[in-house]
């Protein structure tokens, strides 16, 4: 950019720093070499405070930051009754089943195991309670997931669903959405699920907190009993109770994470 005199150089980061083994040597050498060349853009745009601060410690030094989070599309994200009715179909469970899911790839850092071993323990107390687990790697031929699975009762109750392109009309059939990842800088599964009305139980990396402010309930990362605890916290609310917290919830993205409102910040910042 600088050598054919582009006039404006903007970098984007949208990530916070992962915990060591998380990523590649070459992803450590590429973010070492960018410390020491980041300087060099008119500005640095970070889309969580985590990220900055993370980045900031491992020495970027830009002209000027810029935070600004990411945008979700209300139109696409949209509570959904019918929703309800047709996942729980698809399942072949009843219509008052209780569904909690996680979406993110099998990796690391989504902490799949998590999720499972809080079930192993939600179900202790909550039997007909239903799990699903949706993105890639979430499937039967995974055999570090299966053998996670045979620690405990819930197995039959958890569904691994993979790779799906209808996920927003999925969020918008749970009761309740679990983020047990252990590292994140601005998770969108959680904006999207809060878009869609669903109150989510999180755990407590990037600015995840911040994003679902008194709506949700946050965790520290890798304690299963603790995301138990609560999904249990939803769970004695009700439907009507979840429906309504979704609701807040809702309000919150359209609040401050309307993706129209975002994109205006962005083409005000290119201006």
């Amino acid at each position: 950019g600088k050598a054919v005199r582009i006039p404006a150089i903007l970098w984007n980061i949208r990530s916070a720093r992962k915990q060591k083994g998380q990523y590649s040597r070459l992803t450590a050498t590429a973010e070492a070499l960018c410390a020491k060349l980041s300087r060099l853009p008119r500005l640095v745009v970070a889309n969580s405070k985590v990220g900055q601060e993370a980045y900031t410690e491992i020495g970027y030094r830009p002209k000027e930051w810029r935070l600004l989070p990411n945008g979700f599309d209300i139109g696409k994200y949209v509570p959904d009754e019918s929703a309800r009715v047709w996942l729980r179909e698809e399942l072949g469970l009843s219509q008052d089943t209780l569904l909690i899911g996680n979406v993110g790839r099998y990796h690391v850092m989504k902490d799949q195991p998590t999720f499972v071993r809080a079930a192993h323990l939600f179900t202790e107390k909550h039997p007909d309670a239903h799990y699903l687990l949706i993105g890639s790697g979430n499937d039967a031929s995974n055999a570090e997931l299966q053998a996670v699975l045979s620690e405990g009762k819930a197995a039959p109750n958890v569904h691994l669903l993979g790779e799906r392109s209808d996920v927003p009309r999925i969020m918008a059939g749970l009761d309740i959405f679990a983020l047990t990842s252990t590292s994140e800088a601005f998770p969108n599964v959680v904006g999207e699920a809060m878009t869609c009305g669903v109150p989510c139980a999180v755990t407590d990396v990037g600015d995840t907190a911040v994003v679902v402010g008194d709506t949700g309930i946050v965790v520290p990362p890798s304690q299963p009993s603790e995301m138990a605890q609560a999904w249990e916290q939803l769970a004695v609310l009700g439907h009507e109770g979840r429906r309504e917290k979704g609701q807040t919830a809702r309000k919150r993205i359209l609040e401050h994470y309307d993706l129209n409102a975002i994109v205006k910040r962005y083409e005000s910042l290119y201006t």
